[in-house]
């Protein structure tokens, strides 16, 4: 219906189909013809002075296609659903698609098993005049576990239902019931923890609803049979001890032990133990009774002494408040009295007050299990005193040290103290330290106890100028000087004259006395220490200056020979000296028959030149002489010598 047809024609060289009106050219050997109902059309076919005819005839129908199903098409994947395709054309050009779960991809009526929910389209092709029809099988898949067979199980044990069946590998629907003591009562395979003996049932469902199963399994609990005689929680206070003691079906204690065995217990084995735990403890009696493992516990709350923390802060600005507790525990009772008749009795345990004076507050707490808590807590409301500072009441010298102190009387002690001075400087505390360099005012700031007031008041010190000592020495080496050398010293200082001059050497006093600021010595002992002090007669000020020396005393020898020949060179025979001697106490030459033929003595070494080789005026021999030296050194010491000296001439 509503279709065209094309028709052919062969074998001739003219052609004329009739009635033309139905074609749309009648002349051609191909032409299309839309008949408006069934009829016969006539070829006319001319070739050379050949006529031939021919005819066809054309029937115009209405082909109709519908696909029924005679069981539903909801399903469980194994199940199969029969298609029927209902046609006016016998079946002709009929074809199913998907063929994919199909007994017969071109049969009117088929068997259709598909695994998966599928879509199967029915489709009849007459020379381009296509019908089509569809209908939607909804497949689930329907996964139902193995269950678990009826079991035995331990009370606080547990089992598993059925095998596993991941839940996202599956579409089934699990329900078990009671849901009590299972992990998941949606899944195939739940772990179950029943507390009594229970019948757990499974129902599974398909997604779609098209199919359904159910299962049973009961599980048996074996109840415990061994309990700790005391109530579940038992108070004590810390030190004291708690008996506790087991029952068993079989009245003994074989395999019986108790935990934990951290020495609180007197035994970790028998009906009846004692324990004396420090802090709060769960005790455990475990035993295996059959398949079974069994338990029961305690927990013993250790209490300590009533939980106080009495506030450190005691001092109060008049008007404030203090919290008197700072700590404190849920078990206990808490009583406060005071000297205040108007703070009464309060059980708060930590109360806030607001004494107007020095008050002193009592407590009482108690636990009912451990001795009673008391103590108390004297609270002092700060007083105004008067604020006082002392220092030094006469000049001091520009960079001594002086000290400041400070004091509160008629008051409350508590507070802080912190001194200023004009020049900069500051340090807390009621005693302070200073070294100031030029006149200052200090100023004392107290701040009483709690900073509830604070008391100024200023001190004035006078300082001198300080002086400032030095000294020199107009020797060129003092660390290298020699016994007996003589020494200049000047002290120099950055006032102006009238100064006073104490000179010391190793600490003992030399020279003292108004404007000696030289001194002049001989140095003798090392080392040799002056010091120099100088002061001001007005300020009192002074400072002190020093230079050591380090002495050495001289070093005395005599040569072996000598040579009076008026040459110039080595004509004398006298003693060869490194340093300093005081005098010469002896100097003599003898022969060697022993006759003295030089003597010298008690005299300055600054006019001794030698012996010359004579005696009475006349030249003595070429020989060898005896000779003995005696010398006094500047520290009183004597050096002695003697041996001989060969005379060459």
């Amino acid at each position: 219906q509503d279709n065209t047809i094309t028709l052919h024609a062969s074998g001739a060289e003219n052609y004329f189909w009739s009635p033309p009106g139905i074609f749309n050219d009648p002349a051609s050997p191909s032409p299309v013809v839309d008949p408006e109902s069934d009829q016969w059309v006539t070829l006319e076919g001319v070739l050379g002075p050949c006529v031939s005819y021919d005819s066809i005839f054309l029937r115009r129908i209405s082909p109709t296609l519908e696909v029924e199903t005679n069981s539903p098409t909801v399903i469980c994947r194994g199940d199969s659903v029969r298609l029927v395709a209902n046609n006016n054309v016998a079946g002709a050009g009929l074809q199913w698609a998907p063929s994919a779960g199909l007994n017969n991809p071109a049969g009117e009526s088929i068997v259709a098993s598909p695994l998966e929910s599928t879509t199967y389209f029915a489709t009849i092709d007459l020379g381009g005049c296509i019908l089509r029809d569809s209908v939607f099988i909804d497949v689930a898949a329907f996964d139902f576990p193995v269950i678990a067979n009826d079991t035995a199980i331990c009370e606080g044990y547990g089992v598993r239902l059925a095998e596993t069946i991941p839940p996202g590998s599956t579409t089934t629907l699990f329900h078990w019931a009671p849901s009590s003591g299972l992990n998941n009562d949606t899944i195939a395979g739940p772990l179950a923890f029943p507390d009594s003996t229970t019948t757990y049932r499974l129902i599974g469902t398909a997604a779609n609803g098209a199919c359904a199963d159910t299962a049973e399994v009961k599980i048996t609990v074996l109840p415990p049979g061994l309990s700790i005689n005391s109530p579940d929680t038992v108070a004590i206070c810390r030190g004291a001890s708690v008996n506790l003691s087991a029952s068993t079906p079989s009245g003994t204690s074989d395999g019986l032990l108790w935990s934990p065995d951290d020495g609180s217990l007197s035994d970790t084995s028998g009906l009846e133990v004692t324990a004396t735990p420090q802090f709060s403890t769960w005790y455990f009696a475990r035993q295996q009774q059959g398949p079974c493992p069994v338990a029961d516990s305690v927990f013993i709350y250790v209490a300590g002494r009533p939980l106080y923390l009495l506030n450190e802060t005691t001092l109060l600005c008049p008007g404030d408040s203090l919290a008197l507790n700072l700590a404190a525990d849920s078990i206990s009772t808490y009583t406060w009295t005071s000297t205040d008749p108007a703070f009464g009795t309060v059980s708060d345990p930590q109360p806030v007050a607001r004494p107007s004076s020095t008050t002193t507050y009592y407590l009482f707490a108690d636990n009912g299990l451990c001795p009673p808590a008391e103590d108390s807590i004297t609270v002092e409301v700060y007083a105004a005193g008067n604020l006082q500072a002392d220092g030094p009441e006469e000049v001091v010298c520009a960079g001594d040290s002086i000290r400041l102190s400070a004091a509160v009387t008629g008051g409350t002690a508590q507070g802080q103290f912190l001194w200023r001075g004009s020049d900069g400087s500051s340090q807390p505390g009621p005693e302070a330290v200073f070294a100031p360099g030029e006149p200052v005012t200090y100023t004392l700031a107290y701040i009483s106890g709690g900073g509830c007031d604070t008391l100024i008041t200023t001190l004035n010190v006078e300082v001198a100028p300080a002086i400032t000592a030095s000294l020199e020495s107009d020797h060129a080496d003092p660390a290298n000087a020699r016994q007996g050398d003589a020494v200049t010293l000047t002290a120099l200082a950055n006032l102006a004259p009238l100064l006073e001059f104490t000179w010391r050497l190793n600490q003992e006093v030399v020279q003292e006395g108004a404007g000696l600021s030289d001194y002049e010595a001989i140095l003798i002992t090392t080392p040799s220490v002056f010091t120099v002090s100088v002061e001001s007669p007005q300020s009192g000020c002074r400072d002190t200056a020093s230079i050591s020396f380090n002495v050495t005393p001289p070093v005395i020898r005599a040569p072996g020979a000598f040579t009076p020949n008026g040459d110039g060179h080595n004509d004398r025979f006298t003693f060869v000296i490194n340093g300093n001697i005081r005098r010469i106490l002896e100097f003599r030459v003898f022969n060697r028959w022993g006759q003295m033929v030089f003597e010298y003595g008690l005299s300055a070494p600054e006019a001794f030149a030698g012996w010359d080789g004579t005696f009475k005026g006349k030249p003595q021999p070429s020989e060898v002489y005896f000779y003995t030296i005696r010398l006094e050194r500047y520290d009183g010491e004597i050096v002695a010598r003697q041996g001989e000296v060969v005379l060459l001439r």
